[in-house]
């Protein structure tokens, strides 16, 4: 079995984050849309984890690292966003 690639592809998830945070007002039922394409990766993930790749190391943690003072500067962004898009709009 090959190795595990890594936490990289996170990147998608804090880009999903990222959409459905700051343009909500606009397409509410993004979230929706979110929530099934979660849906649909963790069922691929767990099966990728399970047959196709090597369980992975325990590396313990503080905290989400990088990605965290990425979210953290979107969700204060998007607070911004969306105030001026229901701003503009009404």
């Amino acid at each position: 079995m090959r190795p595990l690639d890594g936490t990289f592809s996170e990147y998608n998830t804090v880009v999903q984050f990222g959409y459905i945070a700051l343009f909500s007002a606009c397409f509410p039922l993004a979230s929706f849309c979110a929530m099934l394409a979660n849906f649909v990766e963790l069922r691929v993930d767990a099966h990728k984890l399970g047959f196709e790749v090597r369980r992975p190391r325990y590396l313990g943690a503080k905290d989400a690292g990088s990605w965290q003072q990425m979210m953290e500067l979107l969700s204060w962004l998007a607070i911004v966003v969306n105030v001026l898009l229901l701003a503009t709009t009404s």
